[in-house]
């Protein structure tokens, strides 16, 4: 820290005027955890859209994670050794819920730097391109289909018109699972269209019949397998841009060709659903329809396929929650009585689901009650077990299973209140966003409540157990 004047001047600042969050050695942690933020999104927004496609992201993110994993127990782990709090005369622990605070802020900082991958993949997709931009490529697109005169493939061809208006035809308007059965073929440096079903004859239009302009297999390939194989796809889009510019002085991008690709407006990964489905659509109606999507995914604050706000917010804010009481109980108990409580804590579930089976216990409802009666006979044992120096490590115990198993008892509440809610209404008339705003709502409550309670109710006990003689 004293390498870096700026750090060793706040380090001196908390010493001095806030030994409470100094002793925290959060401030170590916060300057890496926005450096982690900053390098990550950068070098996200960095990339290419079409580049997210693969798993080497994937592999990135997963390795951020485990390193950050790794930080954080190195981090308790010198806590634990050089805890500051010792110098201090013996300060009781908990003293200040601002301590808490700050300790779930560099948390969630720290749990939010994998997470930019996400956020910064979502603003650099939904803002490389403009309407304008999007108008005036499609349009190169338009007339590079229109001019290009080659060879026509086995079984299918798509015919390109100059006109802005697409039109889809088939021979058998009927059949809809024709390119689900396509597959291609290269021979002689060709790339060939089959079809599995062994129709034949089957062409598919751009714009109106009798044009005679035909795309090649090599085209085809590209439109479809675009996502697929994007090496492949921009190799071929190269030659397509050279011969369009050779053809009609047209420059086109390929890496922008590509672009339009990946975001539906050829949706090479949906050809069968969306492509039949825009009989009479029209240019504008392509644009549209992209600016529509771009809304919704807005809308929804999808950082990525499946994954809303509120997804978003559980899958940071509990995580960092339940490991912020870990670093407070790893730092308000020794470490035997922390390291027991760990291993009773994975087994407590266990323990409780056992019970309801060895009483008889039925459904959700049954089980719920056993929970409630567990976390009850945990309180008893705790009170039973307070004043007595013999049984220090087992009041421990229980006081640290009481304050995380708390934070979660409004969930089982809710989620008792939602079960008879569902057997009692078909599943038809549920109204789910509503089911989806009341789970929402316990989760943002109940972390307020519970700091209450820390302060009111759990913070003496833990000054009481702290201050407690040892055998």
């Amino acid at each position: 820290m004293r390498k870096f004047k700026f750090f060793h001047r706040i380090d001196q600042f908390l010493l001095r005027h806030y030994p409470g969050i100094w002793a925290l050695q959060i401030h170590r942690l916060l300057p890496w955890a926005l450096i982690i933020i900053a390098f990550t999104g950068l070098l996200v927004y960095a990339q290419s859209p079409q580049s997210y496609s693969g798993n080497q992201m994937e592999i990135f993110i997963s390795w951020l994670y485990f390193f950050a994993v790794v930080g954080l127990v190195l981090w308790l782990v010198y806590m634990f050794r050089f805890n500051p709090i010792k110098n201090f005369g013996k300060r009781p622990p908990m003293d200040e819920l601002q301590n808490l605070g700050i300790t779930f802020m560099g948390i969630v900082l720290l749990a939010t730097a994998p997470q930019i991958f996400f956020v910064a993949r979502n603003i650099r997709m939904h803002t490389f391109i403009s309407e304008p931009e999007l108008a005036q490529n499609l349009n190169k697109i338009n007339i590079v289909l229109s001019m290009n005169h080659s060879l026509e493939t086995d079984s299918a061809m798509i015919r390109a018109s100059d006109t802005n208006r697409r039109k889809y035809y088939l021979d058998d308007p009927t059949n809809t699972k024709y390119m689900d059965s396509v597959y291609f073929d290269k021979k002689d440096s060709i790339w060939h269209c089959y079809d599995l079903n062994h129709f034949k004859n089957y062409e598919i239009y751009y714009g109106d019949k009798e044009n005679n302009e035909v795309l090649t297999g090599k085209e085809i390939y590209y439109v479809l397998q675009g996502l697929k194989t994007r090496k492949d796809t921009l190799r071929i889009l190269q030659d397509f841009s050279v011969a369009a510019e050779r053809i009609g002085g047209v420059k086109l991008n390929p890496e922008t060709m590509y672009r339009y690709l990946i975001k539906g407006i050829f949706p090479a990964n949906s050809i069968p659903d969306y492509r039949l489905s825009l009989v009479e659509s029209t240019f504008d109606d392509y644009i549209r329809e992209f600016k529509s999507n771009l809304n919704y995914q807005l809308k929804y604050f999808t950082i990525y396929e499946g994954l809303r706000w509120n997804e978003i917010l559980r899958f940071i804010l509990y995580p960092s929650f339940f490991i912020t009481l870990l670093i407070l109980m790893f730092r308000n108990m020794t470490l035997k009585t922390f390291l027991i409580s760990i291993g009773i804590g994975p087994l407590l579930p266990l323990v409780v689901f056992l019970t309801g089976l060895a009483f008889g216990v039925h459904g959700e409802e049954g089980f719920f009650a056993v929970v409630l009666l567990t976390y009850i006979i945990i309180w008893l044992i705790y009170y039973s077990c307070r004043n007595s120096a013999r049984f220090a490590s087992i009041s421990g115990i229980a006081l640290n299973i009481l304050v995380f198993v708390t934070p979660v008892i409004g969930l089982f509440f809710e989620a008792w209140w939602e079960q008879n809610y569902r057997h009692g209404i078909p599943y038809e008339l549920q109204d789910h966003a509503f089911l989806d705003r009341v789970r929402l709502t316990v989760e943002l409550v109940e972390i307020p409540v519970f700091l209450i309670l820390l302060q009111l109710v759990f913070k003496p006990l833990y000054i009481r157990w702290y201050s407690m003689p040892r055998e």
